[in-house]
């Protein structure tokens, strides 16, 4: 999970702004300033905006999820800002006010192609000298290619998509560019990373999905990839036995 911080909208913009114009020099500076609360963050934080968002224009999503939008979500960032591979449990309508949004897609079913393992819960911290030592006893491990960087562990643990085990497959993906005024439907369950280009500022509104079929058949592609991966295993552990 990345570091949360508290600032104004108008520091993240100068950050944003900062990195855009000295983005041709090099720069020692690690941060990665992204806002992309998911709590209905467009009412919360920036009420203000809703009076320029002509929502009425969305009624026929209402219509056809046979509910109004549970969550409205902004995100603000640029370039330096990609999501993993995942995908969420709702019907969602993104839309993109500035820059461009790149969206790989795949559908459901490649839930039997992408390994899942559990793992530890954990959280980028930055780490200054003086913190450094006292930040390492709860390290999951040390971060060297991030200096000033250490995960730290939380609680828990989350079965999350192997990047390795799709990282090769992205240009094989469906790809989605949106530009400003761009409305991109998103079913619920579709596996997506998205990316950016330049400072891009885009909203979403998510329904709730109905757990049906589609909700089970994608549990069954999951667990086919486990039962099979667990069956080459074992597979390759009797060809070492018998060695």
């Amino acid at each position: 999970m990345p570091e949360q911080r508290h600032e104004t909208l108008s520091q993240l913009m100068d950050q944003l702004l900062r990195h855009q114009a000295h983005r041709q020099h090099s720069c020692d500076c690690t941060d990665v300033p992204y806002y992309s609360a998911q709590d209905s963050s467009l009412v919360r934080d920036v009420p203000q905006l809703m009076e320029d968002i002509r929502e009425d224009t969305l009624h026929f999503a209402s219509e056809a999820f046979g509910s109004q939008p549970s969550v409205k979500n902004i995100w603000i960032g640029d370039e330096r800002s990609v999501s993993s591979m995942h995908a969420d449990p709702y019907e969602n309508l993104y839309t993109v006010v500035t820059g461009i949004k790149i969206f790989y897609l795949r559908p459901p079913c490649d839930a039997a192609l992408l390994d899942k393992p559990v793992l530890q819960n954990a959280r980028w911290k930055a780490s200054a000298n003086e913190m450094h030592d006292e930040l390492c006893e709860s390290c999951v491990q040390p971060v060297e290619m991030y200096e000033g960087w250490s995960l730290v562990k939380e609680e828990g643990e989350t079965a999350w998509i192997d990047e390795n085990s799709c990282e090769a497959e992205y240009d094989q993906c469906l790809q989605v560019h949106l530009h400003a005024g761009d409305v991109l439907y998103l079913p619920a369950l579709w596996y997506h990373r998205v990316a950016q280009q330049g400072i891009t500022i885009a909203i979403n509104w998510w329904y709730e999905m109905w757990f049906g079929r589609d909700w089970v058949y994608r549990e069954l592609c999951s667990n086919l990839r486990t039962m099979l991966k667990a069956r080459n295993l074992s597979s390759h552990q009797m060809d070492d036995d018998v060695k």
